[in-house]
C-alpha cells in the first residue's frame, strides 16, 4: 500500500514539472514573437482582399474610415499590408497633397515666360540652383487641342518624332540600328516596370517611365526598327532578352538594356547571337562590361545554345504605340516635376524606380471661361460666381492624360448649407459613389478609385459632383496626378532654351520654371 502512495506522488510530481516546463517554453515563446516576411504574392493577396472586401461587401470608403472601423480582422490584415508596403513602396498611402505643398513650398524661385505657337527661345539663368519642374498654361480664351511640345530639339510624342532624325539625315541601315541602341541606352535605366509587356510602347518608356528591363528594351527597339523599314526580332537566352536587326543580308544584335554590342572577329561588322554564341568567350571578353552585369555571366548566357530560342510571338507583344499630346481647356495647367515623385505606377514589383517624375493637372469649373465645357444641371453663374437653383444639381467634370492617373483630389470653396455628393466613373455612364463633403466645403480624393497595382492603368476619368440647391461656387478645382518622365522628354538646362509647340496656330501660353534654390 505504502509503495503504490509513493509511486502516485512520484507520478504526480512528474507531470507536474513536465507541465510547469510546457508553461514556461509557451510563455518564452510568446515573448519573442517571429518576424513574419510579407512577400510580394502576399501584399498582392492582401491587397485584392481589401478590395474586394471594401467594394463588394460595403460601399466605398476612406482610409482613415477604415483605420477607425470595427472590422477587427480586416483592420488587423490591413495595418499588416499598410506597414509592409510603407516599407517596400511607400505608395499607396503617402499623401499626393502633402507633397505638393513641400514642393511649393521650397526655397527656390520661378520665373515666368510667354511662349507663342512655333520656335521660342528662352534663357535661364544657371545660379539659381537645379531645375526643379516647368509649368504650361493655357491663359487664352480658347480650347487648344493636340498641342505638341518639343525641347531643345527633342520631340518623343511619337514613334514617328523620335525616328525624325534618322530619316531626315538618311542614315544607312547599321547607322540607323546604332541610332536606335544609343537612344534607348542612353535614356533608359535598368530597372522593373509594373508587368511584362508595360514599356514595349518606346512612346510610353521614354515619356512615362524612363526606366525598363531586356524585354522592355526590346520591345521598343523592334518597333523603332520596324518604323525605320528594318527588320528585327527578339531572342530569348538564359535569363536575358535581346533585339537583333537584319541588313547587309546578317542579323545584328544590339543590346540597349545592357549598353553592349558585339564586333565579330574580323571587327568589320557586329556579330548576331548565333555568332556570339559560338565565340562567346573572345567577343565578349574583349569588350567593356555590361553596364548592369558581368561579362562572366554574359559568356554563360549566349555560351549555353540549347536554350537560346528566337522568340517568335513577340511582335504580337508589341504594344501599339501612343501619343503624347495635350488639350488645354481655357485657364489648365499643367505642372511638371522632373523628380521625387511619390507616385508611380506599379503591378508586380512595388519599390520606388531610381528617378520618378509627376504631372499635375490643374482646372478651376468656377472658372466662367471653363464651365460651359462641361455637362452640368440645375446651376449658373449669377454675377462673378456660380448658383445652384435645385437640389441635386449636378456637374460632370473630367480630365485625360497621356500620362497613367494615379490621383485625383476636389477641392471646393462653397457657401451653403448642406453636403456635396462626389461619384466617380472611367467611362462617365457607370458611376460609384465615393464620399461627401460636408458643409459644401473641403477636399475629397479619387485615388483610391484609380487603377493601380491590380490593374491596368487610367489615362482619364470623370466625377460626377450633386450640389444642394442654394449654394454659391467660388472655387472648384479638379487636379490630376500623374505619373510622367518630364527630365528625359523635356530636358531644360541654364543658358539658352529652344521651346516649340504646335497645334494651335498664334496660341499664347504662360510658361513657367522652378528652381531649387541655393542653401
Amino acid at each position: 500500500m505504502r509503495r503504490r502512495i509513493v509511486i502516485t506522488v512520484l507520478l504526480i510530481i512528474s507531470l507536474t514539472l513536465i507541465f510547469l516546463g510546457a508553461i514556461k517554453e509557451r510563455i518564452k515563446a510568446s515573448s519573442v514573437r517571429p518576424v513574419v516576411n510579407y512577400d510580394m504574392r502576399r501584399l498582392k493577396d492582401l491587397f485584392y482582399t481589401f478590395m474586394a472586401y471594401n467594394d463588394k461587401k460595403y460601399p466605398p470608403v476612406s482610409y482613415e474610415e477604415i483605420k477607425a472601423d470595427s472590422w477587427p480582422v480586416m483592420k488587423r490584415d490591413f495595418d499588416k499590408l499598410e506597414s509592409a508596403l510603407r516599407k517596400e513602396a511607400g505608395i499607396f498611402f503617402q499623401d499626393t497633397l502633402a507633397s505638393e505643398k513641400n514642393n511649393a513650398g521650397s526655397k527656390g524661385e520661378e520665373l515666368k515666360f510667354s511662349i507663342r505657337s512655333g520656335e521660342n527661345k528662352i534663357i535661364l539663368p544657371d545660379d539659381r540652383g537645379s531645375i526643379e519642374g516647368f509649368s504650361i498654361k493655357n491663359d487664352s480664351e480658347d480650347f487648344l487641342r493636340g498641342l505638341i511640345f518639343t525641347f531643345n530639339g527633342r520631340d518623343w510624342s511619337s514613334v514617328g518624332s523620335i525616328i525624325a532624325e534618322a530619316k531626315e539625315k538618311k542614315y544607312s541601315e547599321e547607322e540607323k540600328a546604332l541610332f536606335i541602341w544609343k537612344l534607348l541606352s542612353d535614356n533608359i535605366t535598368h530597372f522593373d516596370v509594373p508587368y511584362v509587356g508595360y514599356c514595349y510602347d518606346p512612346v510610353m518608356m521614354l515619356n512615362v517611365t524612363g526606366y525598363g528591363k531586356c524585354d522592355d528594351m526590346s520591345g521598343s527597339f523592334i518597333v523603332l526598327a520596324r518604323a525605320l523599314g528594318l527588320k528585327s526580332r527578339a531572342w530569348f537566352l538564359t535569363g536575358h532578352v535581346v533585339p537583333e536587326v537584319y541588313y547587309n543580308n546578317a542579323w545584328h544584335m544590339l543590346d540597349s538594356d545592357q549598353g553592349v554590342f558585339y564586333l565579330a572577329r574580323d571587327g568589320n561588322h557586329i556579330a548576331g547571337v548565333e555568332e556570339i554564341a559560338k565565340d562567346a568567350p573572345y567577343l565578349i571578353g574583349r569588350t567593356p562590361e555590361p553596364k548592369y552585369s558581368n561579362k562572366e555571366r554574359f559568356i554563360k548566357v549566349y555560351s549555353t545554345e540549347q536554350d537560346n530560342e528566337v522568340v517568335k510571338n513577340f511582335a504580337n507583344m508589341v504594344r501599339l504605340p501612343g501619343r503624347v499630346e495635350f488639350d488645354l481647356l481655357p485657364g489648365e495647367e499643367l505642372s511638371f516635376l522632373y523628380s521625387g515623385s511619390p507616385l508611380w505606377y506599379v503591378f508586380d514589383y512595388l519599390s520606388r524606380p531610381p528617378s520618378v517624375g509627376m504631372v499635375t493637372d490643374t482646372i478651376n469649373i468656377a472658372d466662367r471661361k471653363i464651365f460651359g465645357y462641361f455637362e452640368n444641371y440645375g446651376m449658373g453663374f449669377d454675377g462673378e460666381a456660380i448658383k445652384t437653383h435645385a437640389d441635386k444639381a449636378f456637374v460632370i467634370s473630367s480630365q485625360r492624360l497621356p500620362y497613367p492617373i494615379l490621383d485625383a483630389r476636389l477641392e471646393l470653396d462653397c457657401e451653403g448649407v448642406g453636403y456635396v455628393e462626389t461619384y466617380f466613373s472611367r467611362d462617365g455612364n457607370s458611376w460609384t459613389r465615393v464620399g461627401v463633403i460636408e458643409g459644401c466645403k473641403g477636399s475629397i480624393s479619387f485615388k483610391r478609385m484609380l487603377n493601380n497595382f491590380n490593374a491596368l492603368p487610367d489615362y482619364r476619368y470623370y466625377i460626377k459632383t450633386v450640389f444642394p440647391a442654394g449654394v454659391t461656387i467660388k472655387n472648384f478645382i479638379m487636379k490630376a496626378y500623374a505619373q510622367a518622365n518630364p527630365r528625359g522628354a523635356f530636358p531644360l538646362t541654364g543658358g539658352e532654351n529652344t521651346i516649340e509647340f504646335v497645334g494651335a496656330e498664334a496660341a499664347e501660353l504662360e510658361f513657367s520654371v522652378r528652381f531649387s534654390g541655393r542653401e
